[in-house]
């Protein structure tokens, strides 16, 4: 709406008159780009959806930053310190198949890293490297959205995630992770309970 009243103006600037005058906008305005939805085909949806069922995971992470967080008052004293916990959400696939992995990563986006895989058997020659899809954040909001009716065994687990992207998304940028965050969180956690241990945490969210 800010772009259509002020069509001179770049989206940067405005941001930046926002701060000036101590507005405020949800994160949807921010991100309103990676929230676009994307064009798939039913097959391409139906397609994606089966590789994340059978070879990826939705996930809603909790993390724990290491560093603590100072908190300080209005007079500049350090009231104490925090660890400071955070949520990481998205979805992940990973194969052994090239074109299979690049074909989903031109259509959903995200980083796509490639792992070299060791036998713990030395008389047997290492396995094939692991192409490993990691969509994060908002960018896996639509993608959810556009694969989530075709879905099986992780519909539940996308819904969830699907909800806490659009709760984040309803509230200004840089705000506190609250109660209705964890209560989501929690509610993955009963759908991924090895997912969400502090191991599969770490190996994930890094």
């Amino acid at each position: 709406d800010l772009l259509k009243m002020l069509p001179l103006r770049t989206w940067t600037s405005i941001m930046h008159a926002e701060q000036r005058e101590g507005l405020v906008h949800s994160l949807a305005v921010e991100f309103r780009e990676q929230l676009r939805p994307l064009e798939f085909t039913p097959a391409e949806a139906g397609y994606i959806a089966g590789i994340i069922d059978g070879e990826g995971s939705v996930f809603l992470l909790k993390v724990t930053n290491p560093q603590p967080v100072k908190v300080q008052g209005r007079l500049g004293r350090k009231i104490r310190e925090r660890a400071r916990e955070f949520l990481v959400s998205g979805l992940m696939a990973s194969n052994t198949d090239p074109k299979m992995m690049r074909f989903i990563q031109e259509r959903c986006g995200g980083t796509l890293d490639i792992r070299e895989m060791k036998s713990p058997n030395r008389v047997l020659k290492s396995h094939s490297p692991m192409y490993v899809l990691n969509v994060r954040g908002f960018k896996a909001l639509p993608v959810l959205q556009a694969i989530r009716p075709y879905m099986v065994t992780k519909k539940a687990a996308a819904e969830v995630v699907i909800r806490y992207l659009l709760l984040r998304l309803s509230k200004e940028k840089n705000a506190v992770i609250g109660e209705e965050e964890f209560a989501l969180y929690a509610e993955w956690r009963k759908l991924c309970p090895r997912k969400g241990s502090p191991e599969w945490a770490r190996r994930y969210s890094t």
